[in-house]
C-alpha cells in the first residue's frame, strides 16, 4: 500500500537519504522551520541509498551536471531568504 513520506534534508550540499526504491518524490517544503523532500512510497519495497546535492539558486547555471535530476527548490529556513534548488544523482 502507497503512503505519504517526508524526510528531513540536512544542512548540507551533498547527503544521501535512505527511501523505497520506487518513491516517488513530490516535492520539497519547509514544514515547521524545517525543509522536508516528500514522497509517496510502498514502505514494504526493499530500501535503497539516494544521493542529492543542493545549490544556491543564484549558482544553478554553474551546476549543469548530466547525471543530476532536478527535483525542486526551497527557500532556507535560516533566515537569510536565499533559494536553494534541490537535484537526485542519476
Amino acid at each position: 500500500m502507497l503512503k505519504f513520506s517526508s524526510y528531513p534534508i540536512p544542512d548540507e550540499d551533498s547527503f544521501k537519504i535512505e527511501m523505497p526504491q520506487d518513491a516517488k518524490i513530490i516535492s520539497v517544503k519547509n514544514e515547521d522551520g524545517e525543509v522536508r523532500l516528500c514522497a509517496i512510497v510502498d514502505p514494504q519495497s526493499p530500501k535503497e541509498i539516494r544521493k542529492f546535492q543542493i545549490t544556491k539558486f543564484d549558482r544553478f547555471l554553474e551546476v549543469k551536471k548530466k547525471n543530476l535530476e532536478y527535483i525542486g527548490n526551497f527557500q532556507s529556513t535560516n533566515g537569510t531568504n536565499s533559494i536553494f534548488e534541490i537535484k537526485q544523482s542519476l
